[in-house]
C-alpha cells in the first residue's frame, strides 16, 4: 500500500514504480481507477468489472460478485501481472478482488492504511525542504523533456495508453528512491540569475506545501511560460488564502484533484475540516482541535479520525498530535464561505481566547512548551498575528483587544516594532468600536511606548498626552503615561521636569505597584545623572522590591542589573539602560 493525504503524489509514484519494474511483470501492468467520473468510490462489484475490462474480457459479464471474482482469477491465473489499484477507500471495496492468484501483485494507493491485507506499507508525507527544493529545480531544468515518462505505455482500466506520468501527465513524480524521499540524478544546472534567486525556490517549495504534484505544476508552468519568472509565481502564491485558486490557475486539473478529497468527504467531515482550517499551520494537539470544534476535549477524536480516513489529515502514531497538510488546510479554508458565519465567529472567539490564555500564562512562566517564553513567542508570533487579523476582520472586538494586550509584553521585550504597531492599531480600532475608553487609553499608552522606543519623541508625547487627557484612563495607565512622558523629557535633557511628572505618583497612588516602579525608575535615572550612583541606589532598590511584588522577572532582572552596575562602578559613561533592554545615549541635565 502507498498511503497518504490527497494530493501527495501517491498515484504518480505508483505509476512510475510500475514502469520501473516492467521486466518483473512480462504479462502486463494495469492501472485501475477505483472512483467513477464524479469522484465517488466504486463498489466492489464495479471494481471487478473494471479489472475484467482492463484484462481484455469481452461480451456479457457475470452479475454476481462470486462469478465476477472467478472470471478475474481465470484471466490472471498463471500470469505475472501488476495491478495498480488507485485511490482505494476501504477494505470492503477491495475484498472481492484480493488476494490475487499467485504470480500477480496488487499495488494499492489509498489515504489511510487499509487493514486486513498483507504486504508492506509506504506512507507518503510532504517532502523535506531540501528534497522539495531539489525536485522543483530538477523538474524546471528538464526543459527538453518537461513531462517525465518516456517508457513504454501500459494499459489502464479504460483501455487508455498511459505513459509513466500517470493519468494526469503532469503529476508523474519519478524522483523517489523507494523510501518515500525525493532524489535527483545530478545537480541541476543554474544560470547566474537563478543562483541569485535561490531563496525564491525555497519560498516556492514552502508555498507548494512541499507536495510533489504542486511542485511539478509550478516547475512545468515556468518551463512552458519562460516569460514568467520564479518570483512572478511566488508573488501569485504569496497570499495563503488564495493559494489553492492560484494553483488551479496554473493547472486546473491539479487544482481539482486537491479539492476532490474535500468535496468527496461526508458533510460532517467537511464541516470539521473547515473549522480546523482556522488553526495555524503545523501540528496541533487534540486539545486545540477541541477548541476549534467547540467540543469537550475528550470527544474530538471522532471527527479528527474521520478527517484522517478522508485523506485530509494525518495523526501521529500515539494519536495525541495531528497535522493538516498545508494545501489541504488551505483548500478547506477556502471553503469557509460554505460555513455558517456564526459558527466561524464562535470558533475564532474560542481560538483567540485560548491563545490569549496561553500568552498571559507564558508571561509569568519559566518555560513554555519546553522553551524560554520569549523563544516560545518568537515561534508563535506569526500565527498569533494571523489569528488577531482574523478576529478583527470578523468584528470580534473584545477578543481583538484581549489578544493584543496578551502580546504586548512580548512585543515590547523583543522590540518587534512593525508587528507591535500593526496589532495595537487594530486593537485600538476595536476598542473604539466597543466604546471602551479604558482599553483605548491602555492601547494609546502602549503605542506611545512604541513611538518612544522608535525614537519618535513628538509622536510619543502626543500619544501620552491623549492618555492623560482622557477621563476614562485608569490610575495605573495614567501613571505609566506620565512615566513615558518623563522618558521623553529625560531624552531631551530635562531631568527636573521628568522628576516632577512622576513624583506625584508615589504620593497619590502608592497602591499602583507598576506605576510606582516606573516612577522610581525615572527618579533613579534622573538622580544618577544629577547626583551620582550612590544617590540613585535607593530608587533601584525600590524598583527591585516592586518588581518582586508584581512577579515580573523581566523588571526584576532590570533592577538587579542596575544595582550591580551601581555597586561595581560599572555605569557606562555614555549610555544608559533607560527601560529593560532599551539603551540610550545619556545627556546631562
Amino acid at each position: 500500500q502507498v498511503t497518504g493525504p490527497a494530493g501527495m503524489g501517491k498515484t504518480a509514484l505508483a505509476v512510475s514504480a510500475a514502469h520501473r519494474v516492467a521486466e518483473l511483470f512480462p504479462d502486463g501492468r494495469i492501472l485501475v481507477n477505483l472512483r467513477d467520473e464524479r469522484g465517488h468510490p466504486l463498489p466492489g462489484a464495479r471494481v471487478l468489472h473494471a479489472v475484467l475490462r482492463a484484462l481484455g474480457a469481452v461480451g456479457q459479464q457475470p452479475r454476481s460478485v462470486a462469478a465476477l471474482r472467478d472470471s478475474v482469477h481465470r484471466l490472471t491465473e498463471g500470469r505475472r501481472l501488476l495491478l495498480v489499484l488507485d485511490d482505494a477507500v476501504d477494505a470492503d471495496q477491495l475484498s472481492p478482488l484480493l488476494p490475487l492468484p499467485r504470480g500477480c501483485t496488487a499495488l494499492v494507493t489509498c489515504r489511510p492504511v487499509l487493514s486486513g491485507f498483507d504486504g508492506p506499507v509506504l506512507p507518503l508525507e510532504e517532502l523535506s525542504s531540501a528534497d522539495a527544493r531539489e525536485l522543483l529545480l530538477t523538474s524546471y531544468s528538464r526543459r527538453t523533456a518537461p513531462y517525465p515518462g518516456t517508457e513504454a505505455p501500459f494499459e489502464s482500466s479504460s483501455g487508455d495508453r498511459l505513459g509513466a506520468a500517470g493519468h494526469n501527465g503532469y503529476d508523474g513524480y519519478d524522483g523517489y528512491d523507494g523510501e518515500g524521499h525525493g532524489y535527483v540524478t545530478g545537480e541541476p544546472e543554474t544560470t547566474p540569475e537563478e543562483s541569485d534567486t535561490r531563496d525564491v525556490w525555497d519560498r516556492l517549495a514552502d508555498q507548494c506545501g512541499r507536495f510533489p504534484g504542486a511542485l511539478r505544476v509550478v516547475a512545468q508552468h515556468l518551463t512552458f511560460h519562460p516569460h514568467h519568472s520564479p518570483t512572478d509565481i511566488a508573488t501569485r502564491l504569496s497570499a495563503a488564502e488564495s493559494r489553492p485558486a492560484a494553483l488551479r490557475a496554473l493547472d486546473e486539473e491539479y487544482g481539482r484533484s486537491l479539492y476532490a478529497a474535500y468535496s468527496a468527504a461526508p458533510q460532517e467531515v467537511r464541516r470539521a475540516a473547515r473549522l480546523l482550517s482556522l488553526l495555524p499551520s503545523g501540528p496541533f494537539t487534540t486539545a486545540a482541535a477541541a477548541v476549534a470544534l467547540g467540543v469537550p476535549r475528550e470527544t474530538p477524536e471522532l471527527p479528527v479520525q474521520s478527517l484522517v480516513a478522508a485523506g485530509l489529515m494525518v495523526t501521529s502514531p500515539d494519536g495525541t498530535g495531528h497535522r493538516f497538510p498545508e494545501l489541504q488546510r488551505l483548500t478547506a479554508g477556502e471553503a469557509l464561505d460554505e460555513e455558517q458565519p456564526a459558527r466561524v465567529r464562535a470558533a475564532l472567539a474560542r481560538l483567540s481566547g485560548a491563545a490569549a490564555d496561553h500568552a498571559e500564562t507564558a508571561q509569568h512562566a519559566t518555560r513554555v512548551d519546553g522553551l524560554h517564553p520569549l523563544d516560545w513567542f518568537a515561534r508563535r508570533r506569526q500565527d498569533l498575528v494571523a489569528l488577531l487579523d482574523q478576529v478583527h476582520d470578523a468584528g470580534l472586538w473584545a477578543q481583538t483587544v484581549r489578544l493584543a494586550d496578551a502580546m504586548t509584553a512580548f512585543l515590547e521585550a523583543l522590540a518587534v516594532w512593525d508587528v507591535w504597531g500593526h496589532t495595537h492599531t487594530l486593537a485600538l480600532d476595536a476598542a473604539g468600536q466597543l466604546t471602551d475608553g479604558a482599553a483605548r487609553a491602555r492601547l494609546l499608552r502602549s503605542l506611545g511606548d512604541l513611538a518612544w522606543q522608535r525614537q519618535r519623541p513628538d509622536e510619543a508625547r502626543e500619544l501620552y498626552e491623549q492618555v492623560l487627557a482622557s477621563p476614562e484612563t485608569v490610575s495605573s495607565e495614567r501613571s505609566r503615561a506620565l512615566a513615558g512622558l518623563a522618558d521623553v523629557h529625560l531624552g531631551e535633557g530635562a531631568g527636573t521636569v521628568a522628576a516632577g511628572l512622576v513624583t506625584p505618583t508615589l504620593l497619590r497612588t502608592p497602591g499602583d505597584t507598576r506605576g510606582c516602579f516606573e516612577a522610581h525608575r525615572v527618579l533613579g535615572l534622573n538622580t544618577l545623572a544629577a547626583e551620582g550612583p550612590s544617590a540613585a541606589e535607593s530608587h533601584f532598590r525600590e524598583c527591585l522590591a516592586l518588581a518582586g511584588t508584581l512577579g515580573d522577572r523581566r523588571l526584576e532582572t532590570y533592577a538587579r542589573r542596575w544595582l550591580g552596575r551601581l555597586r561595581d562602578g560599572a555605569v557606562h559613561p555614555g549610555w544608559t539602560e533607560v527601560r529593560p533592554g532599551v539603551w540610550r545615549g545619556r545627556r546631562e541635565s
